[in-house]
């Protein structure tokens, strides 16, 4: 039921198909991690909150971010510890939920006050229409995204409109690198 990008209901066999994954996706990350020798901890700090029924669709296990305990990452961070945040929240009663990855990140930058937004993907910029964009003011961006989301790629308009969001809640800058590529994030 879900689509591609985390959007939509979110039916019992597509909730565990994204626990599986996220699973999956945790392994490596904190193989990554450890192999080049930083501290990491997975973490429950994401308590999610079912988002119900939207436009007379129920979204069945899709969730929004309820709170985030600031507090455990904030802590774990100051001790050098890498927090993994994975997109399969808990909700008060302890059921799974699947949240949107990109709007995840979104919430995590804006809440844990960061400096920067960072989103790795497939795509190494924002591209509109087919031609790249770079260092669009939020404004600007905000505006195309109520006018044109069509001409954004499929695969970039959630983030587009998750930085535009994160950038509004305080976050400074927000970026979108190619994750493929080797160094990307420090070039």
């Amino acid at each position: 039921i879900s689509d591609l990008h985390g959007e939509g209901p979110t039916d019992p066999e597509t909730l565990d198909l994204a626990t599986e994954a996220s699973a999956a996706v945790n392994l490596l990350i904190v193989q990554g991690l450890t192999r080049n020798k930083l501290r990491c901890a997975a973490t429950n700090a994401v308590r999610g909150k079912q988002i119900g029924i939207v436009q007379g669709i129920d979204q069945q296990f899709s969730g929004d971010v309820d709170k985030l305990d600031t507090s455990l990452i904030s802590q774990l961070l100051e001790n050098d510890t890498v927090p993994v945040v994975a997109p399969i929240a808990f909700d008060r009663e302890g059921s799974s939920l699947r949240l949107n990855s990109d709007l995840l990140a979104a919430e995590l930058a804006a809440r844990l006050e960061a400096s920067k937004l960072i989103y790795l993907g497939t795509q190494s910029r924002l591209q509109v229409e087919g031609k790249t964009v770079t260092n669009l003011p939020v404004a600007e961006l905000e505006k195309l995204l109520q006018s044109e989301p069509k001409h954004f790629p499929e695969r970039l308009l959630g983030k587009a409109r998750y930085s535009a969001k994160a950038v509004r809640a305080g976050t400074p800058r927000s970026h979108l690198l190619d994750g493929r590529v080797f160094g990307a994030l420090l070039n």
